[in-house]
């Protein structure tokens, strides 16, 4: 029985045993639970779900199609592979595939609940639920598509990380708000039990290569000492020298 505070799950899991079990682990936290053997995507379509726990045998069809289709259909919730499987090549494709995360069906509930935990504190609904003219986040020559989960600069794509591409999206959603690193990890990662500061630092200096190929987008993220991060927009480089140009020849006509 959902509570207050709890999130849709779907469960998809062909051994019934394990459904159960898994089913129960979800209820003690609060959550509801939708099981279905036939079509996930179509299922998804039709609730507002927080989380796909997905098994990789499934009658008729690959469970790691169905997580390839997910990943690119709703690209920013939570799917985890929870599989008997021990097969290492498994585990990393369904990783390189698009799963948050992989589980083995031999855990310990407690171990199920924590990794459904964390995949709940990162996701973030609202990256996908709002109205289709909130999908696109610009800022100067930064552009953000949610929904295809895409970055440009002018028309060049940006190749960003799921993880990046969210960061980038929580900077450009809060123009000249600070936060800390602890802020970002909460926001972000969702207190990731393997996530530190310094995971902020090494993904913010991942971000600004990526975006130094424009310097004006590049100056936006900027570093406030000792309190954390800020970005702040600004016209596009082309903007400022035609600002700059025009000022000068003012200037000369003045005088």
């Amino acid at each position: 029985m959902k509570t207050a505070g709890g999130k849709m799950i779907l469960l998809t899991q062909h051994d019934q045993a394990q459904s159960q079990r898994i089913r129960k682990c979800l209820e003690a936290l609060g959550h509801q639970c939708v099981t279905t053997l036939s079509d996930p995507c179509e299922a998804i379509s039709a609730n507002q779900f927080s989380l796909v726990v997905l098994d990789i045998v499934l009658p008729g069809r690959c469970g790691l199609d169905v997580c390839r289709q997910i990943r690119r259909q709703y690209p920013l919730l939570p799917v985890i592979i929870a599989t008997a499987s021990q097969s290492e090549t498994d585990h990393i494709l369904a990783l390189e595939l698009g799963a948050d995360d992989v589980v083995m069906l031999s855990c310990h509930d407690r171990v199920l609940q924590a990794r459904v935990k964390v995949q709940l504190r990162r996701y973030r609904p609202e990256y996908e639920e709002k109205p289709p003219e909130c999908h696109l986040l610009q800022s100067g020559r930064l552009s953000l598509d949610i929904k295809s989960h895409q970055a440009r600069i002018g028309e060049r794509a940006l190749p960003l990380t799921a993880t990046e591409f969210m960061l980038l999206a929580h900077f450009v959603r809060h123009p000249n708000q600070v936060f800390s690193r602890n802020q970002l990890l909460e926001t972000v990662w969702g207190h990731q039990l393997d996530c530190y500061e310094h995971t902020v630092v090494s993904h913010i200096n991942r971000l600004r290569s990526k975006l130094a190929a424009d310097e004006s987008v590049a100056a936006m993220l900027e570093t406030v000492r000792g309190v954390g991060y800020r970005f702040t927009p600004r016209p596009p480089v082309s903007s400022l020298r035609q600002h700059r140009a025009s000022a000068d020849r003012y200037s000369a006509a003045t005088y």
